[in-house]
């Protein structure tokens, strides 16, 4: 069943972004050295959440899109890519569709790979949210997080979500990614503050992270 819309308050923001964390480069969250930004503001709230920290629409920080942009554009390191987390980025549509145009026109060799607890069906059925993915997206990541469907892709938090490709970029894309050899988590600054991270997808229930002690899980 899908359920009905929903419009959070960040909805309709064209020019701001409320972001969680920053971190580059990111090996962890698809193919090559990716930037990587995770979005403030969640209210699915799924079971076995492993970001609960970004859920409250008031973690983080609002930034206007022309300063994250510039911030991207001061980073020292080659980067292939951007990818989108969170929280729930597709909560904040209107700001991504103005924030992916400005990624592109600086960065037009980069793919964009979006993660988002709403189905492709549902986007579709949304014009606003239609109009954010298709504005840059190139790699779609869709579905809720199911605790009970453990996924071994480095990819996918849960089996019910799909790895979509949009662009002829997302198909080439795809097509470089190899399960095996992708790494499956780096580390990392988690927010203003400084609070560790660790980035990726998490294992299967029960595998512990390799040289992290007591880590069981990471951040998306």
């Amino acid at each position: 069943m899908i359920p009905p819309k929903t419009h959070p308050p960040e909805y309709g923001r064209s020019a701001h972004l409320r972001v969680y964390a920053t971190a580059w480069p990111v090996t962890a969250l698809g193919p090559g050295h990716r930037f990587v930004v995770w979005l403030a503001g969640c209210v699915r709230k799924c079971p076995g959440c492993i970001s609960p920290e970004m859920q409250p629409p008031d973690a983080g920080y609002d930034i206007p899109v022309e300063v994250l942009t510039g911030r991207i554009r001061q980073v020292q390191v080659p980067l292939d890519g951007l990818t989108i987390s969170g929280g729930e980025p597709l909560d904040q549509p209107a700001g991504l569709a103005a924030f992916f145009p400005l990624v592109r026109r600086e960065h037009p060799n980069w793919s964009v790979i979006v993660f988002t607890g709403y189905r492709l069906e549902q986007i579709l059925d949304d014009p606003i949210r239609q109009k954010a993915v298709f504005s840059g997206a190139d790699v779609l990541i869709d579905g809720p997080f199911r605790q009970t469907m453990p996924s071994p892709h480095c990819l996918k938090g849960s089996a019910n979500q799909r790895i979509i490709a949009l662009t002829d970029r997302g198909r080439g894309l795809l097509r470089q990614c190899d399960p095996q050899t992708l790494p499956r988590f780096n580390a990392g600054l988690g927010s203003r503050k400084g609070i560790d991270m660790i980035i990726g997808i998490p294992p299967l229930e029960g595998t512990p992270l390799p040289g992290i002690p007591g880590k069981m899980s990471c951040d998306t």
